[in-house]
Parts: C-alpha cells; structure tokens; sequence
C-alpha cells in the first residue's frame, strides 16, 4: 500500500495542539472533550467513498513488536498501512483486505506485559484493544474509543469493493 502524502486525521485522533485545550478543562476538573458523533459518521463515509484517514495506534505482536508500539495507520476500505511513530527504521506492517479486525474484551490477555501495555488495557481507558487476524499471524491493534467503529466498518466483509 503506497502511503499518501496528505491524510486526513480521524476524529478520535489529536495532535498536541488538540490535547492542549483538554488539559486545561481536566485541571479544572472537567473531562476531556471527545470528537462529536458527525465527525465520526463523516469519517465512516469518507472510508467507505475510498477516502483514507490517519489513525494513532499501538501495535503489538511478534518480534519486533512484543509490547505494545506507538505508530499511526494509514486506514482505508479494506486495508490500513502502520508505521511505528518512533524509530522508522523498524518494519511497516500492512494489513490487508483479508484481515479480520475484532474488538478484543477489556483485559490483558498477557498479564505480564510492560506497564504501558497494561495501562493501555484499562477498562474505561482512551483506547480499545483490537485483534487483528492475518494469514502471517495476530497482531494486537489499541486505537482511540471513538475510531473503533471506523476500523471496524473499514475492515467489515464486503467493505473493499470486491
């Protein structure tokens, strides 16, 4: 999959200048403000019309990625691109139309992964857990609450126009 040079994000994606504002309204003790829900649906048809979105995400699998790493996907019908945010020297791992995204219930299925690993898999927590089967093995995606049902709708059966 060939990277775009310009993609949108998701509407469960922030920047730093995004984050910003929210941290502000945490101090005073208000919650964090999240996307509106036609932001999300506007994503859910852009994805579906062809359009790609960025996406933050840890992934975790196998070797060179046992515990969970910070990249960003390149989602659009059918197949997402990742790319670790850090060190772009490791490997980019693709995912194809024949993968099936699952949601993956809300507790560590390996207990004794890093801190980040398990702070990542907290109930209630920013990000949801999200199994990735592929014919070379299964990864573990953690995306943002509000971009579960775009990876999901992305990687649906019959979503890739084929």
């Amino acid at each position: 999959m060939q990277e775009p040079r310009r993609v949108r994000r998701a509407a469960g994606t922030r920047g730093v200048l995004d984050v910003l504002p929210d941290a502000v309204r945490m101090e005073a003790g208000r919650p964090m403000k999240g996307p509106d829900a036609a932001a999300v649906a506007a994503d859910l048809v852009a994805v579906r019309a062809g359009e790609s979105r960025e996406v933050t995400g840890f992934l975790r699998g196998k070797t060179p990625y046992m515990h969970f790493t910070q990249g960003t996907l390149i989602v659009s019908s059918g197949r997402a691109l990742w790319r670790p945010y850090f060190r772009r020297s490791r490997p980019h791992v693709e995912f194809g139309s024949d993968t099936l995204v699952t949601r993956l219930p809300l507790h560590d299925p390996q207990p004794t992964g890093s801190r980040r690993d398990r702070r990542l898999l907290k109930p209630g927590g920013l990000y949801t857990p999200l199994q990735c089967e592929r014919a070379v093995g299964v990864l573990q995606l953690c995306v943002p609450t509000p971009d579960v049902p775009l990876m999901l709708a992305a990687f649906a059966r019959g979503s890739s126009g084929q």
